[in-house]
Parts: C-alpha cells; sequence; structure tokens
C-alpha cells in the first residue's frame, strides 16, 4: 500500500509544483506593477507586468493536470484504501470518515497507518 501511496504522491507532486510556481509568479508580478502615489492611492503602472502571461499559463496547465490526475486516481486510490483498511480488520465503509471536514482525513490516517491484522481476512472472499 505505502509504495503506491508513495507514487501517487509523487505523481501529483508535478502539477502541484507547477500551480505553485504559477501562483507565485502571478503574486509578485502583481506585486511589482502596483505602486502608492504622493495621495496614498493604489496605482497600476502603465505597463502591465511582463510576467503575468506565463503565471496565467503555468497556473492553468497546473490546476488542469492536477483535477486531470484527480480524476484518474479517484477509484483505484478509493479501492486500495479499502482494501488496506480491510488488512487492518477495519470495514472498508470507514473510508467514508474521510468526507468529515478537518478531522475526517486525520482518522482515516490513523486507521491505515495501523499494523495488518490476520483477522482482517474475515472481509476476504473466498
Amino acid at each position: 500500500y505505502w509504495w503506491t501511496a508513495l507514487f501517487i504522491f509523487l505523481v501529483q507532486l508535478i502539477p502541484l509544483v507547477l500551480y505553485i510556481v504559477g501562483v507565485v509568479m502571478l503574486a509578485t508580478s502583481a506585486a511589482s506593477s502596483t505602486y502608492i502615489d504622493e495621495y496614498g492611492d493604489t496605482m497600476t503602472s502603465p505597463g502591465a507586468a511582463p510576467g503575468i502571461g506565463g503565471g496565467v499559463a503555468l497556473l492553468i496547465i497546473g490546476l488542469g493536470l492536477i483535477i486531470l490526475i484527480g480524476l484518474a486516481l479517484l477509484v483505484p486510490g478509493l479501492a486500495i484504501s479499502w482494501r488496506r483498511l480491510h488488512d487492518a480488520n477495519f470495514s472498508g465503509a470507514f473510508w467514508c470518515l474521510s468526507l468529515i471536514p478537518s478531522v475526517g482525513s486525520l482518522i482515516v490516517l490513523i486507521f491505515m497507518v495501523l499494523s495488518s491484522n490476520p483477522e482482517g481476512r474475515r472481509f476476504d472472499v473466498s
């Protein structure tokens, strides 16, 4: 299970880096194109920031890849998590606890980290 989880993390890390770089490029170009005039008003310089196009492109590509990879890995990720919960002698339906905001994913992660239990074979179909 953990090798597969590592692989999924590494695959999702690439578009996440693209997304973060796009956000940083947009933030820095927006910050460099604004200034405060003598009256205390925030003004935008006449020539819009030159790096804004590349930032938007990286942002859109990164977000698109995150969504695409997330949809492609949804069912396999659910299946392998369900199987890991069975190995720890829990019902696979405990995965639904991850839908609880804030603490649900943490609870499921704790269940996943628990060691395998040979009694978990009661969930296997023979």
